[in-house]
């Protein structure tokens, strides 16, 4: 993940059943870019720890979390609404 970091102007990213830590997510942070992500690892942990660094990116419009299991609490940093 640190290396997809270094892809600032990257737009899509499609990624699976990968073997990161849970401090992968902070990596995220760096594709301010990014519209599109399909973000699909074996283990829910890992999706869990990475939703408030893609909820920090601004141009994403399309977002698919496959094979997770997250609660609606767990999307809460995607409430732009405050409530």
């Amino acid at each position: 993940m640190a290396a997809l970091a270094k892809f600032t102007r990257l737009k899509e990213l499609r990624i699976w059943h990968t073997f990161e830590t849970a401090q992968a997510g902070v990596h995220f942070e760096a594709l301010q870019n990014l519209t599109t992500l399909r973000y699909g690892p074996f283990y829910s942990r890992v999706t869990l720890a990475a939703i408030p660094h893609i909820a920090k990116l601004k141009a994403l419009d399309r977002l698919a979390l496959i094979e997770t299991r997250l609660t609606a609490a767990d999307l809460a940093p995607f409430d732009k609404t405050g409530k």
